[in-house]
């Protein structure tokens, strides 16, 4: 029983990690990406995927042995607990509901039991962890959540309250049915003895069809939890792919996360060698240099990148500015700023951007003592 909870727990945390790593996968490979680099992501998600796989097969087991323990126990414990019982309270019950609670009712609890410690914890968890990683990926689109789960609780809370008073009257009909079966087996010289198998063939017919429109009636409801939750998918797909459209088709797919880029060029502040973001070709006799300011404004459409320093190397704006840019539209984490700062020498991920738009606003001299 605590077994089966930690086992779901790690299951669910890989399963919403895996998609997180391939989209970073994905960026890596718009940015170029060396072999040594994707067979790592390759084995970090093949090692992901059989994590989740094993939590999810010892979850199961876990749970399975945690429910048929419970009853078990459960069983033998009503069963020493009925031996006690007077004749006044056999008659009270009687037989054949004391039969149903041994068997059908046990079985439920049983069943309900397994899904408790296994669906009740996987479920709010993978609804945390989707809306937190909805949001970290999606963005804005992650806000279609706030239509499709509403909707998907009030159905889920009109079925259940639908169906609850049929399966509390199917419980109860089915003590007629298996009293129908036990007087029928008691009585079975007398019922020989005064020809009335066809009676209680009828009789039993009844309790069970009884049961049956009950519990027909109550899957018809339940049913409808399947169609309901495939329309918010397709509502949810529907709507990621339009507005994933619109965005590309307005913004011409250059929209810019401000926020990332400033993180970005924080790194890029104070007195720094600038050797992985100038041109290979560089005369300086030194690549260090500092700069002062660097600010990312943004004004509706339009976004400025503009930096102060003590001097700058060839295309050195420019490779900020590509490599910002690139921050921007998610391709990079504001991290990579700091591991192309830190390597030391330029590669491929230090792209340049293009020169337009790129202009010396001012000069600034020191003044000699």
């Amino acid at each position: 029983s605590i077994l089966a909870p930690v086992f779901v727990t790690g299951e669910v945390i890989m399963e919403c990690i895996i998609p997180f790593i391939i989209a970073n996968l994905v960026n890596e490979i718009k940015a170029g990406i060396s072999m040594p680099v994707l067979l790592g992501y390759g084995g970090v998600l093949i090692l992901m995927a059989g994590l989740s796989l094993a939590f999810g097969a010892l979850a199961g087991k876990a749970c399975s042995t945690a429910s048929c323990g419970f009853a078990r126990n459960l069983r033998k414990d009503m069963f020493y607990k009925i031996q006690g019982y007077s004749f006044e309270n056999i008659d009270k019950f009687s037989v054949s509901s004391l039969v149903t609670r041994l068997t059908t009712d046990i079985t439920n609890v049983q069943m309900a039991y397994m899904m408790i410690i296994r669906t009740a914890v996987r479920s709010p968890l993978m609804l945390i962890f989707s809306f937190a990683m909805g949001f970290i990926m999606g963005g804005k689109m992650a806000f279609i959540f706030l239509f499709t789960i509403p909707v998907l609780g009030i159905g889920l809370f009109f079925v259940t309250k639908k169906t609850m008073p049929l399966f509390r009257r199917v419980f109860r009909k089915y003590d007629a049915l298996n009293a129908s079966v036990q007087e029928n087996i008691r009585g079975m010289r007398v019922v020989k003895a005064y020809v009335r198998e066809d009676h209680e063939k009828k009789k039993f017919d009844r309790a069970a069809e009884d049961v049956q429109k009950d519990f027909t009636k109550a899957e018809r409801i339940l049913a409808i939890n399947n169609p309901l939750m495939q329309f918010c998918i397709y509502v949810v797909m529907i709507f990621v792919m339009s507005f994933g459209s619109y965005t590309v088709i307005t913004s011409q797919g250059l929209d810019l996360d401000v926020g990332q880029m400033r993180r970005g060029a924080a790194y890029l502040e104070g007195e720094h060698d600038f050797a992985p973001f100038c041109c290979i070709r560089t005369n300086a006799k030194t690549t260090v240099r500092t700069i002062t300011d660097l600010q990312i404004l943004q004004s509706g459409e339009h976004i400025t990148i503009r930096i102060t320093g003590n001097g700058f190397l060839y295309n050195m704006v420019r490779i900020i500015a590509g490599v910002l840019v690139r921050v921007g539209r998610g391709f990079y984490e504001p991290e990579k700023v700091k591991e192309l700062l830190e390597g030391g020498e330029r590669t491929r991920e230090a792209v340049t951007a293009p020169p337009q738009g790129l202009c010396l606003m001012e000069i600034r001299y020191q003044n000699e003592e």
